[in-house]
């Protein structure tokens, strides 16, 4: 009789231990995401406008700071459109910047982040391509002279990086040699959960997305390639883009969800904070530190130069349109909010 009871004690403990472990190896994967902050320094060209170029520094460097306090953060995504067009010295500073995170930090690049083509014979000022930024970014997901890359920056959670950016334009494709390298590396690691990252989007994400003529340069051709290979392997459940600069919201596409993020250096001036566990993906968007002389000057400048194609279908310069364009990119019902993981599959062993 007592070796039956010391047995099943036993048992119990041992379950307990396998319980208390199993929940450990799904502890949360705790991360930030920052997207488009322009970094400009003062130079000719360098203005506040729509985009707060002359605050640029500020606002990332606050961002930091900010995300700095978080507690048992693993890691941070840079978006793309890290600089205003690739200028040497703007590469520096943002370096210099992301260098000051407690975290590792992993980046992409932007369709910003490469010389801008003269189209007009007007002088502009010197960019770098972005082969050579590359290697300014190297350690930070970018391992070599490849634009696009792949890593583990916790156990169990697989990140892939795409070069989305066309040179000269705004809008996004991805290449040939890109996707058979893709298939490749879902394929090597189609049993650890995935995150995909890219700076342009792959599908609208709300009406006005799909009826806005302009707006069809945030998002990449050749997307469906894309899409195909998500439903392929199931080891992807979410895509994260920035280059929209609208505050954090996402679509589901077959149980993969598409989520865009807000910029740093437009109004509203957001970053966004993930826990991922083995269920959902939860997260909070979060302002950036800053006085309220500039806060107010970014929504100022939100309208004065929000002008064409910032504005989509309805959102004219009218009390009513302008209300519903202020609504649309704060998108204040959005700031916390959960995704299910498409796969239960993450293993943090």
């Amino acid at each position: 009789m007592n070796f039956m009871k010391n047995f099943f004690v036993k048992l119990l403990l041992i379950l307990c231990v396998i319980f208390i472990f199993h929940t450990s190896c799904y502890a949360k994967i705790k991360f930030a995401v920052i997207s488009d902050p322009h970094i400009s320094m003062p130079a000719d060209g360098v203005t506040d406008d729509f985009k707060m170029g002359i605050h640029s520094v500020e606002f990332l460097e606050n961002t930091i700071k900010d995300v700095n306090k978080i507690e048992d953060l693993n890691f941070v995504l840079f978006l793309g459109d890290l600089t205003k067009d690739g200028e040497p010295w703007n590469v520096d500073k943002f370096v210099e910047i992301m260098s000051d995170l407690n975290v590792p930090s992993y980046a992409i690049l932007g369709n910003h982040d490469q010389s801008v083509i003269t189209k007009t014979g007007k002088a502009v000022l010197p960019g770098v391509s972005k082969e050579t930024i590359v290697w300014a970014l190297q350690g930070h997901g970018f391992n070599g002279p490849s634009l696009w890359w792949s890593a583990d920056p916790v156990p169990g959670l697989h990140l892939i990086a795409l070069d989305t950016n066309i040179i000269g334009t705004w809008s996004g494709c991805i290449s040939e040699a890109q996707l058979k390298w893709l298939e490749r590396d879902l394929s090597s690691h189609k049993d650890i959960f995935t995150i995909v990252i890219g700076h342009h989007s792959i599908i609208p994400f709300s009406k006005e997305e799909k009826e806005t003529e302009q707006w069809k340069s945030f998002y990449m051709e050749k997307g469906d390639k894309l899409l195909d290979l998500f439903d392929t392997y199931k080891n992807v459940s979410f895509y994260l883009s920035g280059h929209r600069h609208v505050s954090t919201r996402g679509v589901e596409h077959n149980g993969v969800y598409h989520i865009v993020h807000p910029s740093v250096s437009t109004y509203p001036m957001r970053y966004t904070v993930y826990e991922l566990t083995d269920t959902h993906l939860t997260y909070e968007v979060k302002d950036v530190p800053m006085d309220k002389e500039a806060w107010e000057l970014a929504k100022k400048n939100f309208f004065t130069f929000g002008e064409g194609f910032w504005r989509g279908a309805g959102m004219t310069d009218t009390p009513e349109g302008n209300k519903k364009y202020l609504d649309y990119y704060e998108s204040n019902e959005t700031l916390k909010g959960e995704f299910p993981l498409r796969k239960v599959n993450i293993n943090t062993k």
